[in-house]
């Protein structure tokens, strides 16, 4: 769910926390009330223009354009578009031309021509037709030219650890969101269990009410109209009923 309404009610549907769905369940539901909800603009719309043609308030009597009820692939784009990180351009390494490389070497060629051309002159004059250079002076091999390594291998390997910090980050921010719904989940869940622990009590107290009402409502019969077996039998419960309230009254103090 990409649009703007989309993503609210898909939000909504996963606040809601319904126990046993999946994501899929999550998303169906929010494309469902997304569709219910672009039918009533729709109907609406519709049932406004034929109000503004009836009473003569219509500018024109073509029918209003209708939304998509359902998300397509340009409402994503549509809500992407407005998100600085999706449309911000990556520059890219600028290459070297050819043409600046070979006016580079053609250069360096005419520097090498003029410095051997200097040294015949100087040759001639000092009468010397091969002179001995010293051992400890390089010479480089003729027609050899040294060439500069571009530099356009650091740019890519600097692109490269930018969009992994890109992809870092974004994996870093994916995280923080899961951690949050968890974190609400789990709230969620906790008051749930305080609600359930509070009708426990709930129920206990009203049974404990119920049998201290039994338990005095024993104490107070008489035994006038009874058996003899009924009357063994009540004064057996009295006589358990009174040594119960005693431990209680015991253990309390």
């Amino acid at each position: 769910m990409c649009t703007g309404a989309s993503h609210v009610l898909h939000l909504q549907v996963r606040i809601e926390a319904h126990s046993g769905w999946t994501d899929k369940e999550y998303s169906d539901e929010a494309a469902n009330r997304f569709t219910a909800k672009r039918e009533q603009l729709n109907a609406n719309a519709l049932r406004e223009h034929e109000n503004a043609v009836k009473s003569g308030r219509a500018k024109s009597k073509r029918k209003p354009r209708l939304r998509a009820e359902a998300v397509r692939l340009h409402h994503c784009y549509d809500f992407l578009k407005g998100n600085a990180r999706f449309m911000r351009d990556i520059p890219r390494p600028r290459k070297r031309t050819r043409l600046e490389n070979e006016a580079v070497v053609h250069e360096q060629g005419a520097e090498d021509v003029n410095t051997s051309s200097d040294t015949a002159e100087f040759d001639s004059l000092t009468g010397d037709d091969d002179p001995a250079l010293p051992a400890d002076v390089f010479q480089p091999p003729t027609g050899s030219q040294s060439f500069a390594r571009p530099a356009s291998a650091g740019k890519k390997k600097a692109k490269q650890l930018h969009l992994e910090g890109q992809v870092d980050k974004a994996i870093m921010y994916s995280q923080r969101g899961l951690a949050a719904a968890t974190t609400a989940q789990v709230e969620i869940l906790k008051e749930q269990l305080q609600i359930a622990k509070g009708k426990v009590e709930l129920v206990e107290n009203q049974q404990r009410s119920l049998k201290e009402q039994a338990e005095m409502s024993m104490m107070c019969a008489t035994t006038e109209g009874l058996s003899e077996f009924g009357k063994e039998y009540l004064l057996l419960k009295q006589k358990q009923v009174l040594e119960q309230m005693k431990k209680q009254t015991l253990t309390e103090e």
